[in-house]
This record gives C-alpha cells, sequence and structure tokens, in this order.
C-alpha cells in the first residue's frame, strides 16, 4: 500500500470517494424495496416535573393574580433568574394587605417579601418586607405611591425554595 503524502493525493482520493458514493445512490431507477424493521420497544415510565407549586396574590374582593415564577431549586431541579419585572399588562392595583397562596399547598417553613419601585421598566433597590416561617404568607403594600415590584421567596424543607414575582400598584 503506497501512502498518499501530498495535498494533490488526498484530493484525488475525496474525489474518488465522493464519485463512489454518488454511483451508489443509484441513476434514477427503481428504489430499493422497503425492508421491514421492528419498531423499537418504548419503555413506560412516569416523569413527574420538577417545579414548585404556582403561587397566587390574593387581593381585596377575592380578585387571585398568579405569579411569576423566579429562581427555584426543588427535587433536584432548578432554575436561576434575576429579579423579574413583570410587564406593565401584568400590574395589579393593590390592597393595604395581600396574602400569597401555594397550589398545590407546600410546607413552608419560611417566607420573606421584598419590594423594589419600578421606574423605567427596572425595580430600584429592594426594601425589606414581612416574613414569616408558616401560612398565612401576608404581604403590606408600601404606602409610597407607584408601581412596586413585590418579591416573595418561600422555603419549604428539604432544600426546596422558590421566589416568585407580581407588579402591584399603589395609590392613584
Amino acid at each position: 500500500m503506497r501512502m498518499i503524502s501530498n495535498g494533490r493525493g488526498l484530493r484525488l482520493v475525496a474525489e474518488v470517494a465522493l464519485a463512489a458514493a454518488v454511483a451508489a445512490c443509484g441513476s434514477g431507477g427503481a428504489s430499493p424495496s422497503p425492508v421491514a424493521t421492528a419498531a423499537p420497544a418504548t419503555a413506560k415510565t412516569s416523569v413527574t416535573p420538577v417545579a414548585p407549586p404556582a403561587a397566587s396574590l390574593v387581593i381585596a374582593d377575592g380578585i387571585v393574580v398568579p405569579g411569576e415564577l423566579g429562581s427555584y431549586t426543588w427535587d433536584g431541579g432548578g432554575s436561576d433568574a434575576p429579579w423579574i419585572v413583570v410587564p406593565e399588562s401584568g400590574r395589579v392595583k393593590g390592597a393595604a394587605t395581600m396574602e400569597i397562596r401555594l397550589d398545590p399547598a407546600a410546607d413552608v417553613t419560611a417566607w420573606s417579601a421584598r419590594w423594589a419601585l419600578i421606574s423605567d421598566g427596572v425595580a430600584g433597590p429592594p426594601q425589606d418586607g414581612s416574613t414569616g416561617t408558616t401560612a398565612p404568607m401576608t404581604v403590606t403594600l408600601p404606602t409610597a405611591n407607584g408601581d412596586w415590584s413585590l418579591q416573595v421567596e418561600i422555603r419549604a424543607g428539604n432544600g426546596r425554595s422558590a421566589t416568585y414575582y407580581w407588579r402591584v400598584s399603589a395609590g392613584a
């Protein structure tokens, strides 16, 4: 066997290989008959999505607003997100006191709420809000007028945590 050591020889080998591949494709004649093959066996498994429960903000008069999920760690899965500013279309008029509910309920061991005044679509410096160790999770609307980004972080034992966001309007 002779070794090819220059560029022309490699090109010749490539051209021969290409010609052989084209010839193997046929020239428009009848296609070969299909060959029956056994369908691969599929295993039936039950996959439970790894995600925290949905959170809702309950405002006066029973208005329920779903929260936006941010960072979380839940049953081995997780996601990391920056502070989320909910778009203006998601804005809700706040009440003096509001409650956060989880569905399905989780065994909350600690929770904290923070508020950030929104200016030009960006959340400002966060201000501490309410904290607790059990439900109900109740937050108090800031007294300053404007749009506020509400962040609520929950911990539910066994390394479970989740952060949720809402856009709440205070004042006129």
